[in-house]
């Protein structure tokens, strides 16, 4: 099974299990000068398909896509606006494609990941270095997300935690 977990925000942190290889990142929808709001979410859009489908934009490359749940009450108006705005093309996205997806409280990966529910970011990238070792842990949103993919693993894929624990991901 092959997953891909997302911590949407300006700097989306995702993490993937791909054919027994995992990888991560953070990929930036910061606003050029001149550019409306809306370009932000024309750029998410083609990344996502970039990410999410094979190298002829056919067919979907995850069998599993999950996101941390964006929260209402996030730093800004603004950020709480682009998180929910990422997460209904992720939603979208999925149901034109028939892809399974699924969101995670970010409480729950916290605790996940940490054993605290309210766990700092530091705590988190520290987690995320843990768990993957082979990864550069660089940004928070990444760590998140790394943190968020080995939930997945657990939670929703056994036969991938079991792969992952023998040192295939």
């Amino acid at each position: 099974m092959n997953v891909i977990f997302f911590d949407l925000a300006t700097a989306t942190g995702w993490a993937s299990y791909y054919h027994g290889t995992t990888e991560s990142g953070v990929e930036k929808f910061t606003l050029r000068p001149g550019e409306s709001p809306g370009m932000r979410f024309l750029r998410f859009n083609r990344w996502l398909s970039e990410v999410l489908l094979d190298g002829m934009g056919e067919n979907p490359c995850y069998d599993l896509v999950v996101y941390e749940k964006p929260l209402a009450r996030q730093s800004s108006s603004a950020a709480a606006a682009i998180a929910y705005g990422f997460a209904t093309r992720v939603q979208e996205f999925c149901a034109r494609r028939d892809i399974e997806h699924s969101v995670v409280p970010a409480g729950t990966l916290k605790k996940h990941a940490t054993g605290k529910g309210n766990a700092s970011k530091a705590m988190m990238m520290a987690a995320a270095q843990a768990l993957f070792p082979d990864q550069d842990v660089t940004d928070e949103n990444q760590g998140d997300a790394l943190c968020g993919l080995h939930f997945v693993i657990q939670e929703y894929a056994p036969a991938l935690a079991a792969g992952a624990a023998e040192g295939k991901g």
